[in-house]
């Protein structure tokens, strides 16, 4: 039986869209610097963002706030605890996130929750039938550079995806100014996002510049039957 989970959760995207050097977290992110890590960290930081609340509560009187065991977070991710907690630890350096303690268990806080410009993470379409496990990162081996540049691609469309259009329309000019990655990267870590079915792509005009061609980009599982087949009058 499927577990019924929400479509989508509020993903804080200001560290994403940042310009400024010593804050863009996203080409701060090397693989040859702790790669493993990096990539970790960056499946974390979704999982967070999946089980954040986006309300006070019970439990928390802050928003952007979870419980989570250290065997949640593998059950979901497919990760070790060693590569749990480097990954943790990578958000904590980066300024993403805190990591608190109430008795015995620990909390995580995702920094600027309610000040930060948020996407839509999806959530239930993301997991298998049980609800326990991330489809997509069942085929992560955690030893490819390709895996840490489609998160970050992937996290950059949640970023600039529009609600009107329900798609991210971002040349491959400034994919690479806030991700760091070649054309060529860039090209095949697509490729690998498609492979997984978590993004579809397809040619499109940058409403912007309405005579230049470029790619748009669909996160699956978000508001499906919003597209241009369902209304002609999205471009």
């Amino acid at each position: 039986m499927k577990v019924m989970l929400p479509e989508w959760k509020k993903l804080p995207t200001d560290w994403i869209r940042s310009k400024q050097e010593n804050s863009n977290v996203l080409r701060s992110m090397y693989w040859s610097n702790n790669g493993a890590s990096n990539i970790s960290a960056l499946m974390l930081y979704i999982v967070l963002s999946q089980n954040a609340n986006s309300s006070p509560d019970k439990k928390f009187n802050e928003v952007g706030c979870c419980f989570i065991t250290y065997d949640t977070f593998s059950d979901i991710t497919g990760l070790s605890r060693s590569l749990i907690s480097k990954g943790l630890n990578t958000l904590i350096e980066f300024d993403l996130i805190t990591k608190n303690h109430l008795g015995k268990q620990s909390h995580y806080k995702i920094k600027n929750y309610e000040k930060s410009k948020w996407g839509k993470v999806p959530y239930a379409g993301l997991y298998d039938n049980a609800g326990k496990e991330i489809n997509a990162f069942s085929s992560f081996s955690l030893r490819k550079k390709i895996e840490l540049n489609a998160l970050k691609l992937y996290l950059l469309y949640i970023a600039f995806r529009d609600s009107n259009t329900n798609y991210a329309s971002i040349s491959y000019t400034k994919i690479s100014e806030y991700t760091g990655l070649t054309r060529n990267e860039i090209s095949h870590a697509n490729s690998f996002l498609v492979a997984l079915h978590l993004i579809e792509i397809r040619v499109g005009e940058s409403i912007k510049e309405l005579n230049k061609p470029m790619n748009i980009y669909r996160i699956n599982h978000i508001n499906p039957y919003h597209h241009s087949g369902s209304r002609p009058n999205l471009r």
